[in-house]
């Protein structure tokens, strides 16, 4: 893990920072254009400094889950090539390294949290253990598409293109309309983002069953995207 972690960021001055200035850069433009009143955000329960960054930085990760996924076979082929790793340490290298991130990304949520008042130890629990489902999450769906994009590149392309539109309507930096309320509901990263940030509202506002939901169907997509990466890894080499 701490190799791949390394080759992430190999010449970059900054290293784990550019973890967290990607979607701190988006949250302060998105809270400037709120704040500035060019664009209208609704009603929310939470000041919006703290929706954005808490949400964000969850967004993020699940990308980053996505993405280590997707990417696990190019980035780790020499290592693969050159010696008997197995496909289960692969995915362990993925998960872990997602986690390893989120971390850090956790800690500044909290502190922008704590900063505009939201001080129940309760609810800021909460919002940390349940913002791991994010990792997982994006894992499960990039091992699913990892194989094929081996063979297929274009599909490297297309989760990647997917991604961007999906920012805007899974809850992220701006809250979902009512009349597309189902976005919520059927977009696992969405119900990931607002699991979590309801979370610091009160842990009784928590839609704990749709969660529950999602985290069984998530943990049958990463059984079934695991059962065809341990078969597929060799072939697509």
């Amino acid at each position: 893990m701490r190799r791949d972690i390394r080759a992430q960021y190999a010449g970059s001055g900054l290293g784990l920072i550019w973890a967290l200035l990607e979607p701190l850069i988006l949250a302060t433009a998105f809270i400037f254009l709120r704040h500035s009143g060019m664009i209208t955000i609704g009603d929310i329960t939470l000041p919006y400094a703290v929706y954005a960054v808490t949400s964000l930085m969850v967004w993020q990760t699940c990308v980053d889950g996505i993405n280590g996924g997707l990417n696990s076979i190019t980035r780790m082929r020499p290592l693969l090539k050159t010696t008997q790793v197995s496909a289960g340490s692969v995915v362990w290298v993925v998960i872990l390294t997602a986690c390893f991130f989120h971390l850090f990304r956790l800690v500044v949520a909290l502190g922008v949290a704590l900063a505009f008042g939201i001080h129940d130890p309760v609810n800021l629990l909460a919002y940390a253990l349940l913002s791991f489902l994010a990792p997982f999450f994006g894992v499960a769906i990039g091992l699913l598409v990892a194989p094929f994009a081996e063979l297929y590149r274009d599909l490297k392309i297309l989760v990647s293109s997917a991604l961007r539109p999906l920012l805007f309507v899974s809850g992220v930096i701006i809250p979902i309309p009512d009349q597309f309320s189902f976005l919520g509901v059927y977009n696992p990263i969405a119900v990931a983002i607002s699991t979590a940030r309801d979370a610091l509202v009160g842990v009784g506002r928590v839609d704990y069953g749709l969660a529950g939901l999602w985290l069984a169907i998530m943990f049958i997509v990463f059984a079934i995207a695991l059962f065809i990466f341990r078969r597929t890894l060799r072939i697509v080499l």
